[in-house]
């Protein structure tokens, strides 16, 4: 049994970042006027007793001076006018990622220290709007229609994107990407699990029809999930396709070609990755924007705590007890924002004691949810109903809760056929993220009291996601 990693108890996120003066460091301010330098005062003389040629050649020599100074004044003000616009400011924000990014391919990705690098690359048909997470908004897909019995979804597609190689999106794309999601049937692979490929076709060059096998209301949210739906470059891939490796997972892994905002310029494994501007974006790049993302993977909050009150950093991503301490710091902003984290306790369902429901349940029971509220998101974030965030469509509202009760979990463990000492289970977290060990712990102490034994085990964020 396995803590989520990438999840969190709160309906409240905190972000933290930094502030350097009245305006951030990454935006290019303006330019000063010019302003044209005051004439100097002039006097004149009267000369005397001088000869008349002397008088000719004089003033032939100031006429020569006036000349050559006009030359060079008009020339010096041509060259301002013609001269190039200075090349944009290099806009950098440096944003740490909070565990090993291990893969850059969008059908294997299935973690958030992973995904926050892919999805400035890779994008989808739909996106949930920013002001509101119930909603979608057109992405690579400008309209979509839905079939009466909920089984064809034709969408139609922009007809201006092009990848970062310059090859062009167009409708086949759409069914590549799915295709290969699918067959290589990876982590994400479950959330456009309903489709049924074979089924799916291309009506003109932007328009698809993707068909599913079983009605399935939330296929259409699930368009815009940051797992699974990412359309890729057919052309990219089978550049890089071997017989062994028909798909080029191998390949795809350490390089990227999408259609968003952002391409890779540097991917080194376990120490950072880099992201600069698309140039030729279909969303354009109007007003300020950054230039370049540097991700440096810093998997202690302490560190990366430390790190912003240097200033190396733009965004902290700290744990709750890190954000606390630096909230108020000058020059620090911490906010707290609805979120779409859950934190959750996975359980493996086919193995030992766990394989029965009524254990499943029991362990539900032995979770202080409130005792977790006040001592380790000291009071930040509710209590979740079900999987599902608040802010996300189909959040059931009446969906029903467990509470802390012990005496509950001992009754069931029992009507399963099992004493509590029966149970020695383990618990396996993040080792570096400190709500995750509490978590394990405080479930470890309230297991103990009906002498039921959980260990917890810290251990990286690779290894989690191997198991």
């Amino acid at each position: 049994m396995k803590p989520a990693a990438t999840n969190r108890t709160l309906d409240v996120h905190l972000y933290v970042s930094k502030r350097r003066g009245p305006h951030r460091r990454r935006y290019p301010s303006e330019s000063g006027k010019r302003t044209a330098s005051k004439p100097r005062c002039t006097k004149s003389y009267i000369a005397k007793d001088i000869h008349p040629l002397w008088d000719l050649q004089m003033n032939k020599t100031y006429l020569a001076i006036a000349i050559v100074v006009i030359i060079i004044v008009a020339g010096a003000a041509y060259w301002y006018m013609t001269r190039p616009p200075e090349a944009p400011k290099e806009v950098v924000l440096t944003v740490p990622r909070t565990g090993d990014v291990m893969t850059l391919d969008p059908a294997e990705s299935y973690s958030v220290p992973t995904h926050e690098v892919i999805t400035p690359v890779y994008e989808t048909l739909l996106r949930y709007d920013p002001h509101n997470t119930s909603r979608l908004i057109p992405c690579l897909a400008q309209s979509w229609e839905v079939s009466e019995n909920g089984l064809s979804y034709i969408f139609h597609l922009r007809n201006d994107v092009y990848y970062t190689d310059g090859t062009k999106f167009n409708a086949s794309c759409v069914i590549y990407s799915f295709n290969r999601t699918l067959s290589l049937g990876l982590g994400p692979a479950w959330v456009i699990s309903a489709i049924d490929i074979s089924k799916c076709s291309v009506i003109d060059a932007y328009t698809v029809n993707i068909t599913l096998q079983y009605p399935y209301a939330p296929f259409i949210y699930a368009l815009a999930a940051q797992w699974g739906p990412l359309i890729v470059n057919p052309s990219f891939v089978q550049a890089h396709a071997t017989p062994d490796d028909p798909w080029a997972h191998e390949f795809l892994k350490g390089n990227m070609c999408g259609t968003g905002p952002y391409m890779l310029q540097e991917f080194v494994p376990g120490d950072h990755v880099t992201l600069v501007k698309n140039p030729n974006y279909w969303g354009g790049w109007t007003g300020n924007h950054v230039t370049k993302i540097y991700m440096p993977i810093i998997e202690d909050s302490s560190t990366r705590r430390l790190r912003l009150e240097q200033g190396s950093i733009d965004i902290g991503l700290l744990n709750l007890e890190d954000a606390i301490a630096v909230n108020g710091t000058q020059g620090i902003v911490v906010e707290s924002l609805p979120s779409l984290n859950n934190l959750m306790i996975f359980i493996n369902t086919q193995k030992g004691p766990l394989q029965n429901k009524l254990v499943r349940q029991a362990l539900s029971y032995m979770f202080d949810y409130q005792g977790a509220m006040q001592t380790i998101r000291h009071g930040q974030g509710s209590q979740a109903r079900g999987p599902l965030p608040r802010e996300l469509w189909s959040w059931d509202p009446e969906c029903p809760q467990y509470s802390f009760n012990l005496t509950k979990a001992r009754e069931l463990i029992e009507q399963a056929g099992f004493r509590p000492q029966d149970l020695n289970l383990e618990v396996w977290y993040v080792g570096t993220i400190e709500e995750e060990r509490k978590s394990a712990e405080l479930l470890q102490s309230a297991a103990a009291q009906i002498g039921v034994t959980i260990t917890p085990r810290g251990v990286t964020w690779a290894a989690l996601m191997q198991v």
